[in-house]
């Protein structure tokens, strides 16, 4: 009877999974009730492929991991976004290094009386969010979006199809370090899937490098470059750099000094610091989804709310390293958490930021032992699961408050399941963990 069961789990939960997704596609007037929708049901059916699938004998996880993988994303590749118009901004960073201009000494609104702007860009200039700030993305993500402009100017399936060959590629460096059954916790994720696929978000593009740099520590320095193409991609990259550089050494680290150097000397030679300046001016004056934050600053002021979010994070990094360290057994820190704890403490958590968390945590996965560890990947994953809530704006709403306002029932939802989530970690210790592979 229980065979019958998740027999039958392993066949209707993919094909859930897969509605949703068709679901979410084929809308054309696209609710926030029916976003919401299509992801519980993307996340339902996720769960029960993942419990399940395990135990149907003479079934390979290889065709499981690459025939959902591959059905989802040609699905989201050829959907219109989802409540994001970012992609404008690549396209639009992309067309400017073709026609050989710079795109950090410039901002969108300055071409807006531009008569040499053609046509096709006018329409992704004219969808561009904040056309008045100077562009937040490194040198080696905007070669991707180049790539992209120079294939097809102004084409998102174009640019989408950038991200999703770095997404794939993530896929397969996780199928080998990891297993295809494993590697299905991110190749299904309904947030990967959704953010990258749907909204064409380049996250994907500094992962794949990051998970280079790990799996290819062998090659030192060819590890410590791949980590400074990640940074100069995304600079959610600076915390696996720590872990690296432990294990690589100094030849790791005359990698990633060499990376650096030949991503950004020709800023540097041109008057600038590429991103940064524009990161360190939203890092201090941007706040979205802070959840902790928001937290301190019911019984602090501003000064000691930064402060005290930024120690917390610095401890908590702190500790993931010393316990790494200290087991000279686990091959594998646990840089999902992290990722996790780092989208807590940040003044501007993005629900496509915890992207970073999902491979992470299937290569942990089998390493966590302690209740610990298994209570802050069980987190993570909450936090990955109530992600979709962060676009419970006042965009989409249209309830009277500010554009990118979150509903004030969001951040105390996001939180009650987190917390949820850490307090059953030792109520199901027993029962959800006895066997690490059936674990999320």
């Amino acid at each position: 009877m229980i065979f019958v069961t998740r027999t039958f789990l392993c066949y209707a939960s993919p094909l859930l999974w897969l509605a949703a997704w068709i679901t979410l596609a084929l809308s054309q007037q696209r609710s926030l009730g029916l976003y919401l929708g299509c992801l519980a049901a993307a996340w339902l059916g996720f769960w029960g492929t993942w419990r399940s699938i395990a135990f149907l004998s003479g079934k390979s996880p290889v065709v499981w991991l690459w025939g959902g993988a591959i059905a989802a994303r040609l699905i989201g590749w050829l959907a219109a976004p989802v409540f994001e118009n970012d992609w404008a901004r690549f396209l639009w960073d992309g067309w400017l290094i073709c026609q050989g201009k710079d795109p950090w000494q410039s901002v969108p609104m300055d071409w807006f009386t531009e008569a040499s702007v053609p046509e096709t860009m006018r329409g992704v200039l004219d969808q561009i969010n904040h056309p008045g700030l100077h562009t937040v993305y490194g040198p080696a993500a905007q070669a991707g979006f180049a790539l992209a402009a120079w294939i097809a100017p102004g084409s998102l399936l174009v640019l989408k199809a950038v991200f999703l060959a770095a997404d794939c590629a993530i896929i397969a460096l996780l199928q080998r370090a990891a297993g295809a059954h494993r590697a299905i916790l991110y190749a299904w994720c309904p947030l990967v899937i959704q953010e990258t696929s749907f909204s064409a978000h380049p996250d994907v593009m500094a992962i794949a490098l990051m998970l280079a740099a790990w799996l290819g520590q062998r090659h030192r320095v060819a590890s410590g470059f791949c980590l400074a193409l990640a940074l100069a991609c995304r600079p959610q990259a600076l915390l696996l750099a720590p872990f690296l550089l432990w294990r690589t050494g100094w030849r790791g680290g005359l990698g990633l000094l060499s990376g650096l150097i030949i991503c950004y000397a020709p800023c540097v030679w041109l008057g600038h610091w590429a991103e940064w300046s524009t990161l360190s001016q939203m890092a201090g004056d941007w706040r979205f989804n802070d959840i902790l934050r928001s937290g301190f600053a019911l019984v602090m002021e501003e000064p000691a709310v930064r402060w005290t979010s930024q120690l917390l994070f610095a401890i908590g990094a702190g500790l993931v390293f010393a316990h790494w360290w200290r087991q000279k057994v686990v091959p594998f820190p646990a840089l999902g958490f992290l990722y996790g704890w780092w989208w807590l403490c940040s003044p501007v958590a993005n629900a496509w930021y915890l992207q970073f968390a999902v491979p992470f945590l299937v290569l942990s996965t089998a390493a966590a032992q302690s209740i610990w560890s298994r209570a802050g990947q069980r987190l993570t994953w909450a936090l990955l699961l109530t992600a979709p809530l962060t676009y419970v704006t006042g965009l989409q709403i249209q309830n009277g408050s500010s554009a990118w306002e979150l509903a004030p029932w969001v951040m105390p939802v996001e939180a009650a399941v987190c917390l949820g989530a850490v307090l059953t970690t030792k109520w199901h210790r027993l029962s959800s963990f006895q066997h690490n592979d059936t674990m999320i």
